[in-house]
């Protein structure tokens, strides 16, 4: 999932749908595709539609994983 997807609308790939993993993660790119800042060059699809879970480390996530997004970090 790299720049041949990256165009694609409403953070979808095809039939997938965002996890809210994802969706609620500090560190997930707003307004991008399929990207964060663990991932910035695509996110591994099992993570992005939610069959695997980043709250431990994954090999290439750059020592990021998933961070809830809370009310002190919502502006």
């Amino acid at each position: 999932m790299t720049g041949e997807n990256a165009d694609a609308p409403n953070d979808s790939l095809g039939d997938f749908r965002l996890s809210g993993q994802c969706k609620f993660c500090i560190h997930h790119f707003t307004g991008t595709w399929g990207a964060c800042s663990a991932f910035p060059n695509g996110i591994p699809i099992d993570v992005y539609v939610g069959q695997r879970s980043h709250q431990t480390p994954i090999e290439g996530d750059n020592g990021i994983q998933f961070r809830l997004i809370n009310d002190h970090t919502v502006q």
